[in-house]
């Protein structure tokens, strides 16, 4: 009877531990998700600002060429 009981004890234990286990891998791999989310989000942000900083540099060329006596406040 001790003996049976003392075996289900281990079996409930290993059971916590797998459960554990698992728990923690689920949480690295969402951790790998979501660093790589934000990565992938900086990148693309990154190539915006890059694309916004080359239209505005076309936009004050092509208003030069219209009116060569103004200028934007701050520039």
């Amino acid at each position: 009877m001790l003996q049976q009981h003392n075996k289900k004890l281990k079996l409930q234990c290993l059971g916590k531990e797998i459960k554990w286990e698992l728990i923690d891998m689920i949480k690295k791999h969402l951790f790998y998700f979501r660093a790589n989310n934000a990565r992938s989000k900086a990148h693309s942000a990154e190539i915006y600002a890059k694309q916004a900083r080359q239209d505005s540099v076309e936009a004050r060329i092509s208003a030069k060429a219209a009116a060569p006596d103004f200028r934007q406040p701050g520039y």
